[in-house]
């Protein structure tokens, strides 16, 4: 073999270990590993369950014990004794420093547990130097609804335990609301306040019957300007006199 065959094969030789290996050659290698599927299958899954994640939980771990909520009747039964003597002692508190005012009951039936208490105080005039008297009214919450007009009665604010439920209903506060609440009848007007029944104000025709301790609603008419108004009261039915008689007119 000559010198220029050998180096021409020793040239190939280098090239054919330097050239990348065919995609012919990986195609034929044999492979060891088993050829994988390309079709997966999937398993549906399957909806959340409270009772799966009960049966995963170990055995041997007891249930947690969370104690039941209380119901209001285990609440009124702790809390009723408490709360009635803390409110008893607060309201004693409050009427033993409280002020308390006198007077007289000057209308009553018009409102349902309310009735106008007129009382006398002295006023002083800056202008003549001196004090004089007038009278006042005050609206008074009449809880049982049995008081009558002439009554002599004592009144204040309203203890804690009546002055918060009212706040929450927007009762309390302003000149029109009602700020205080009877405490004792000093001296009742005719029937004795034991044999007193609850008053019903009102009536299906929406007018009150005259009496003791209830207003009849009357009708205000003007007679002009010169002249004072005229109350009327409403009557169901008016007596027809056949009209006023005229001025008679004597002709010279």
């Amino acid at each position: 073999m000559s010198i220029s065959t050998m180096n021409s094969t020793a040239t190939n030789f280098i090239r054919a270990c330097r050239a990348p290996a065919s995609r012919r050659l990986l195609q034929h290698t044999p492979s060891t590993s088993t050829p994988l599927s390309r079709t997966k299958t999937f398993s549906p899954r399957r909806p959340f369950s409270s009772q799966r994640c009960q049966l995963a939980q170990p055995a041997n771990i007891p249930p947690s014990s969370t104690p039941a909520p209380p119901t209001t009747d285990s609440i009124l039964e702790s809390q009723t004794p408490d709360s009635d003597s803390d409110s008893k002692a607060a309201d004693a508190a409050f009427l033993s420093s409280t002020f308390s005012l006198t007077g007289h009951v000057s209308r009553a039936g018009t409102m349902r547990k309310t009735v106008h208490v007129s009382r006398t105080v002295q006023v002083w005039d800056a202008y003549l130097q001196k004090h004089y008297k007038r009278s006042t009214h005050d609206l008074v919450h009449d809880l049982h609804d049995i008081l009558n007009e002439g009554d002599v009665i004592t009144y204040g604010p309203f203890p804690p335990s009546l002055r918060v439920p009212r706040e929450q209903k927007g009762q309390i506060g302003g000149k029109n609301r009602v700020r205080f609440v009877l405490r004792d009848v000093i001296t009742p007007f005719g029937t004795p306040v034991d044999q007193r029944k609850p008053r019903v104000v009102g009536s299906p025709e929406g007018r009150w019957i005259g009496g003791p301790g209830q207003v009849q609603k009357v009708v205000v008419r003007a007679r002009g300007k010169a002249k004072p108004k005229v109350q009327v009261p409403l009557t169901g039915k008016t007596e027809k006199t056949g009209g006023a008689a005229s001025p008679q007119r004597h002709v010279a």
